[in-house]
């Protein structure tokens, strides 16, 4: 089952490149103001939602984690609202044809929070 599901997935380049496949906390080195990422063994070509799961993972069973998930909509409205002030503040490297799309989600995310 798992198998079927993964093989209907896309795998073009903004779903499915080089991950890393093991990038959690004990995987980062911190040396004062620098971060680096280590274990690259089990890297290869996979989704990158395995990759935010992989993040996420030792966090699961956290009291908090539902509840925040739970806010995940409301901070992907937060991040496509940046992004339009991004477009916005810098006409000279932003076609309107990019900023589009983001307004529509911005809309429709924002009538999923009755804004």
């Amino acid at each position: 089952m798992i198998h079927n599901r993964l093989s209907r997935l896309p795998t073009g380049p903004s779903t499915y490149s080089m991950i890393h496949a093991d990038l959690h906390p004990r995987n980062l080195v911190v040396n004062g103001e620098r971060l680096h990422i280590i274990d690259f063994d089990d890297a290869g070509f996979g989704w990158h939602m395995y990759e935010l799961a992989v993040g996420v993972f030792d966090f699961r069973d956290h009291p908090l984690v539902a509840e925040t998930a739970a806010l995940l909509p409301l901070f992907l409205l937060v991040r496509t609202l940046a992004l339009i002030g991004w477009f916005a503040d810098r006409p000279e490297v932003a076609k309107p044809s990019a900023a589009r799309p983001l307004v529509e989600r911005a809309i429709r995310l924002s009538a999923e929070f009755n804004l």
